[in-house]
């Protein structure tokens, strides 16, 4: 069964009370031999049994339509939701209520009824008739990023015999999810980064080129290194020809965004910009992955295996979704992790992406690694948050605080 049935258990069980007197009907027609007692008692058992047969049916000929269904919208956008409800019962549903609760992620304001312990319950009232379908429509705006749902769905109606108040609660979950994307905040300086680190990527214009990787030949000139000369394309030539090798950059980027704050007593807490900084990574990863760049994102909290929260790398429109989403779903209630634990993963991947972008507070405690890829293992650009505004730049050899620990 759909529904739990839950009664307000304002009176006595309504039927022992009508069986009670209906045999005390019939006993006193009995001592008074008036056949009217008996007409009277029939009416008071045909009326028993029509309450038994109603109790009993309740909630089993009503059905919550339940669409697995997801909406996806930013912070500040609004939709809709259509709530149905079909009873296939004879009998109709008198002076009924629909209620529910949803998280603060999403509001309306005109079917709100309270605010409690960081849910807000709606109410709708509504009468539906036998072999009906009634349609609730339940305009929201997306508040603040993150996922939200239908709970606690109930409906609430008088028994159309005894009048007492019956509940009925949804006990299935309710299908449809909202996903509020974060919002993007302006990162200046992003389209003017470019790299020219050697890696995996095709490119027309760079310093590098796989050695292995030929796209053709050329005539020898004396500038060229004896290593670049194609010596089966001179044979057949019967000149010196020199290798045209196909040049690469790396365009594979590694978004590390650090939510945590280092206490004098070095003890991590999170960071009170936290929701900017995944605003400001949510910006970034769009105009990376519209510029055809491979992204993944690293959060320094631990998930269940104690691993940082990671979405590995990956393109294209589908991939900016799956980054949008991650970034919704992200909560900040797991255990903290140093940035190292980060960097040393990215350090021991010998084929990862070699383009950094640190998205938060640049530590002094992992200075080790902002001076091995200085060498140019890897570029670390810092997006830093002004009085001037929000923009990245590269990071040198860990900023401003590396500096001062030097």
């Amino acid at each position: 069964m759909k529904w739990k049935i839950e009664n307000t258990g304002e009176s006595a069980n309504s039927v022992e009370i009508l069986v009670t007197l209906m045999i005390a009907i019939m006993i006193g027609g009995m001592i008074w031999n008036n056949p009217l007692t008996f007409i009277l008692a029939g009416f008071i058992g045909i009326y028993i049994l029509l309450m038994w047969q109603y109790s009993k049916r309740i909630g089993q000929d009503l059905k919550l339509t339940n669409p697995k269904q997801t909406v996806r919208l930013f912070e500040g956008e609004e939709a809709e939701l259509e709530i149905k409800l079909t009873n296939y019962f004879l009998l109709p549903y008198f002076n009924g209520q629909l209620t529910f609760s949803s998280n603060e992620k999403i509001k309306n304001n005109n079917y709100l009824v309270r605010k409690q312990m960081g849910k807000n319950k709606y109410k709708y009232s509504f009468y539906l008739g036998g072999k009906k379908v009634g349609k609730f429509l339940f305009p929201f705006q997306a508040r603040q990023r993150g996922t939200a749902r239908l709970e606690n769905i109930q409906v609430r109606f008088p028994h159309l015999f005894d009048f007492r108040l019956i509940y009925l609660k949804y006990c299935e979950r309710y299908q449809t999810e909202i996903i509020v994307y974060p919002r993007l905040e302006t990162v200046s300086g992003i389209k003017e980064i470019s790299s020219d680190i050697f890696g995996e990527q095709h490119s027309r214009f760079s310093p590098f080129e796989d050695t292995v990787l030929t796209k053709g030949t050329r005539d020898y000139i004396s500038s060229d290194p004896f290593n670049k000369i194609h010596w089966k394309a001179t044979a057949r030539k019967q000149a010196l020809q020199t290798k045209e090798l196909e040049p690469v950059k790396n365009l594979s980027w590694s978004i590390v965004i650090n939510i945590a704050k280092i206490s004098p007593l070095g003890n991590l807490y999170n960071n009170e910009q936290l929701e900017r900084f995944i605003s400001q990574a949510a910006y970034i990863s769009r105009y990376l992955i519209q510029q055809g760049f491979p992204v993944e994102i690293y959060i320094n909290s631990a998930t269940f295996n104690h691993r940082p929260y990671h979405l590995p790398l990956g393109e294209g429109r589908e991939h900016l979704k799956s980054i949008l989403e991650f970034l919704a779903r992200f909560e900040d209630d797991g255990p903290l992790l140093p940035m190292h634990r980060i960097y040393r993963i990215l350090d021991s991947q010998t084929s990862g992406s070699r383009l950094l972008i640190l998205i938060g507070e640049a530590e002094e405690n992992t200075n080790y690694f902002y001076e091995k890829w200085a060498k140019g293992q890897k570029q670390i650009f810092h997006v830093k948050n002004g009085k001037a505004g929000v923009h990245i730049r590269l990071l040198q050899k860990g900023g401003e605080k590396y500096d001062k620990a030097k």
